[in-house]
């Protein structure tokens, strides 16, 4: 019988192959859907079809799997907005996740994910398993399901819906409501959560939201209640947010902007504040700022530093941390006290781009490294080939001596078709 990493790439340039060939079909299709008397119906359709064929290269003494384990994920997501009245929308995403994976792979490993995972904001995932095989399985479920009012100064959104804060881009420690890991593939969407959203928008520029964010069941200490204040100031936008997410008391802020003295780049910052609600546990701070500058035409580049309150500056501690229910939750995904992150990307053609970013634990020297390179095969067609390259002292008789010496290294082909 094959080795399943092999039927894993077996399947994955079948997939590839077929969506080449269906390529030009689409295009008739995107062709029709841009079609000005088509848009300017109340009703909008899209189709965006994703195929990730993923290997995990595990080290020596890696506790599942053997050296290389595999998968394959296509993903379909059929999008429908309906502008029901001039004030009333209603949007849903069916997303339909089909993966074929190695019987122990790292397809859930914390700190990389393909794309955002929900998280813990949804009274019921409404998933429904179509196959569930030690090898295969099919899900089919809602990652949007909202209904949307709108007048001049005020708007409610109710149902399943993106939540998005963060202003940085490796971390986001304001992004409160199913966060991207810093390793996250694909961020093309915002995982949806069960969200009753209010915008009262005050004057330009300035608004006033609440949020309430419904957990497991529609349980209270699941679940999250807070408002964010948003404004300009002197080019620069300015969050602030104050509520209870889950058992914590929260503060946080996040600024953005560009200024003369900036030298033409943007200034990032963002941060939360951890009031602890448990006897005998301590209030922390997670905060990340960044810069980033287009250098040129063709070259952009990005800087982070990270400060993670949560985390250690002792690997004796990382398993403790590891176990922690906001770690295990993606709330939190690194274990570390201070990070150095850093990203560029250069225009090879037109058609062509070449990325790479590298992210450091600063106290025990452990770091990841993710070149790729992105091709516009058409106008709905793109090719990404990339990597994520873990190294580190690696774990002595199971236990950690750095943070990314945990992990496994990964490398992927990822195809994109869309209209």
């Amino acid at each position: 019988m094959p080795k399943p990493w092999r039927i894993s790439l077996a399947v994955g340039i079948s997939g590839i192959y077929l969506m080449l060939l269906a390529s030009p079909v689409l295009a008739q299709l995107d062709a029709i859907v841009a079609n000005e008397e088509f848009s300017q119906r109340p009703f909008r359709f899209g189709l965006e079809l994703r195929n990730f064929t993923i290997f995990q290269k595990n080290y020596a003494g890696f506790p599942v799997g053997g050296e290389v384990e595999g998968f394959n994920l296509t993903s379909l997501r059929a999008k429908a907005d309906w502008q029901v009245h001039q004030q009333v929308a209603l949007q849903l995403h069916l997303v339909q996740n089909s993966l074929l994976k190695s019987e122990d792979t790292g397809v859930n490993f914390n700190g990389f994910s393909v794309t955002g995972t929900a998280g813990s904001f949804l009274i019921d995932d409404l998933t429904q398993d179509l196959v569930d095989e030690e090898a295969a399985l099919v899900t089919l479920f809602p990652d949007r399901l909202a209904l949307k009012f709108t007048q001049q100064s005020f708007g409610v959104a109710l149902g399943r819906q993106a939540v998005t804060f963060g202003r940085t881009f490796f971390w986001n420690p304001i992004d409160w409501i199913a966060p991207f890991t810093q390793n996250t593939l694909d961020r093309s969407y915002k995982a949806g959560a069960d969200v009753v959203r209010i915008d009262l928008w005050l004057q330009r520029f300035t608004a006033l939201s609440f949020f309430y964010a419904f957990g497991a069941d529609a349980n209270w200490d699941e679940s999250a209640l807070f408002t964010k204040f948003s404004t300009n100031v002197h080019h620069f936008d300015v969050d602030l947010l104050l509520g209870k997410v889950k058992e914590d008391l929260r503060f946080g802020y996040g600024i953005s902007g560009t200024a003369a003295y900036l030298g033409g780049g943007a200034l990032r910052t963002e941060g939360t504040y951890y009031l602890a609600t448990e006897s005998g546990e301590d209030d922390f701070f997670r905060a990340t700022v960044g810069y980033d500058y287009q250098v040129t035409p063709k070259l952009f580049l990005l800087s982070e530093y990270y400060f993670n309150g949560f985390g250690s500056s002792e690997s004796e501690d990382f398993p403790l941390l590891f176990l922690d229910p906001r770690f295990v939750s993606g709330d939190i995904t690194n274990v570390g006290r201070h990070y150095l992150a850093g990203s560029g990307r250069y225009e090879v053609t037109p058609l062509l781009d070449a990325e790479a970013s590298v992210i450091i634990n600063l106290l025990d020297g452990s770091l990841t490294l993710s070149p790729s390179l992105r091709y516009s095969v058409a106008d709905e067609v793109e090719l990404n080939l990339g990597s994520l390259i873990a190294l580190g002292s690696r774990p002595q008789l199971q236990v950690p001596t750095s943070e990314f010496g945990t992990y496994p290294s990964f490398f992927w082909l990822e195809l994109t078709l869309s209209m």
